[in-house]
């Protein structure tokens, strides 16, 4: 048998925070972005004397907002209107900011260039996301968070972003109490307390965020901030996976892979990384791979391995390069070719595993 690499259990799943998609077209008026998948987003802000409505559009879904009637609804006192209006506002922001340096009528009139407007779209928006924070609207608090921690709009503030996702748990809501857990596991920004992240998880989870549930499984697994104990750690993994946690998948796998807590079985475990894998997290890839070059609850099937060995390793999971660099080195499933098993081992290597490099160093020799 070949000492293929499993992914290592115990996977924590990081910060959330929001992430720009690249610009691909703009006008004076609209622009459309999108991400690594090819779907695409589009901005418009339509103006008339001092009237302004902004649309998104993405999957075919259409929202609309009118500015100006949010701006008297926010001043009436209608927190969550403000929401609606900070958001309008970052939508202008983002055409503004895809717009060309100065627009020429604008230039001759000497009017505000799309980079002041940008700058106070954004201004505009953290007024209507403070005030709908002060009106208890958790939304707002968490929006505020991001952008502080982001600092693509704002200037960066990591203790005002761990404020307000604090202000926004404690107005209940599950990603903010993540993002804090988060924050107190890692320490630094605010104060380690693995105790208190396991509260913020509890409470996150219990609120149906399944990365939080996913974290908590982790945390009992290994007894950090809380008693550890296999069976609970099971049921958070089993709770993050249907709750569409991909990590949490594999975690589960993994035990029923070992026999912790839960019953032994190749079958399950496979079913599981299967999931996972679908999920789009690598080591489910790659633990899968390990199942069917080994036949481990699946039907041993080489191909199949290496063709899941090159979805982890393309995944950024350095064990599916390293395994298929073996597999490369000695013909199985895959032709048989020394230069491919060293690329492949150097692509495990640049990504820290140290028996890659030495793999490359031994067919270097």
């Amino acid at each position: 048998m070949m000492m293929t690499k499993l992914t290592a259990l115990i996977v924590l799943v990081g910060l959330l925070n929001a992430c720009d998609f690249e610009t691909t077209t703009n006008t004076t008026n609209s622009v459309e972005y999108a991400n690594d998948k090819g779907e695409k987003t589009r901005y418009e802000i339509v103006e008339t004397g001092d009237a302004a409505t902004v649309t998104r559009e993405h999957l075919g879904q259409i929202e609309s907002y009118d500015i100006n009637g949010l701006e008297m609804a926010c001043r009436d006192g209608k927190p969550e209107e403000c929401i609606e209006l900070g958001t309008a506002y970052e939508y202008s922001a983002k055409i503004f900011k895809a717009q060309p340096v100065i627009v020429q009528d604008d230039a001759e009139a000497g009017g505000p260039t799309p980079a002041d407007r940008a700058r106070s779209a954004i201004e505009n928006a953290v007024e209507a996301f403070e005030q709908g924070c002060a009106g208890n609207v958790a939304e707002a608090c968490y929006r505020l968070g991001d952008m502080y921690f982001d600092g693509n709009d704002v200037d960066q503030d990591l203790i005002r972003a761990a404020g307000f996702y604090q202000e926004s748990c404690h107005a209940g809501h599950a990603t903010g109490c993540y993002n804090l857990g988060v924050l107190r596991l890692k320490g630094g920004i605010v104060s380690q307390d693995s105790v208190e992240a396991v509260a913020l998880f509890q409470r996150s989870c219990d609120g149906g965020f399944a990365d939080s549930c996913n974290n908590l499984g982790s945390l009992h697994l290994s007894g950090e901030g809380v008693g550890q104990d296999d069976t609970k750690a099971a049921e958070f993994y089993r709770l993050a996976c249907d709750g569409g946690n991909a990590m949490g998948c594999y975690n589960l796998g993994g035990l029923h892979h070992e026999g912790t807590a839960v019953v032994k079985d190749a079958v399950i475990a496979a079913g599981l990384y299967q999931q996972a894998c679908n999920g789009g997290f690598a080591g489910g890839c790659n633990s899968l791979g390990y199942l069917h070059l080994n036949g481990e609850g699946v039907g041993q099937d080489d191909a199949k391995a290496a063709e899941l060995y090159l979805l982890a390793c393309n995944g950024g999971d350095s064990n599916g390069c390293y395994n298929l660099g073996l597999l490369h080195e000695r013909g199985a499933g895959v032709s048989e070719d020394l230069a491919k098993a060293k690329v492949f081992y150097q692509k495990a290597c640049d990504a820290g595993d140290a028996d890659g490099c030495s793999q490359v160093q031994a067919l270097q020799n």
